[in-house]
């Protein structure tokens, strides 16, 4: 009869044991993927955070090519206006 007693007792001293094991486990398991997530979280902002920061600088080298080719043909409009008018002067 003890040793029954003795054997129940120590079977549920395993089974809580397993209890406490399994409770420790799933915590673990729920920090991993809880950090695993933020973790995929933070590299999806970075990139996205890139990506931005790419579209930004090429707004503004395009911006910057348009008005380069804008006083380009300015430049050349008044090189032919002037030619013109060198050539009106010359005929005077």
């Amino acid at each position: 009869m003890q040793d029954e007693h003795l054997k129940l007792v120590d079977a549920k001293e395993r089974e809580k044991q397993r209890q406490i094991q399994e409770k420790i486990m799933n915590e673990k398991n729920s920090r991993d993927l809880q950090l695993k997530k933020s973790q995929h979280q933070r590299r999806k902002e970075a990139r996205e955070n890139l990506d931005g920061e790419k579209k930004f600088v090429q707004k503004h080298l395009d911006e910057a090519e348009n008005e380069r080719l804008i006083n380009l043909e300015k430049k050349r409009q008044e090189r032919e206006y002037f030619a013109k008018m060198m050539e009106e002067n010359t005929r005077n």
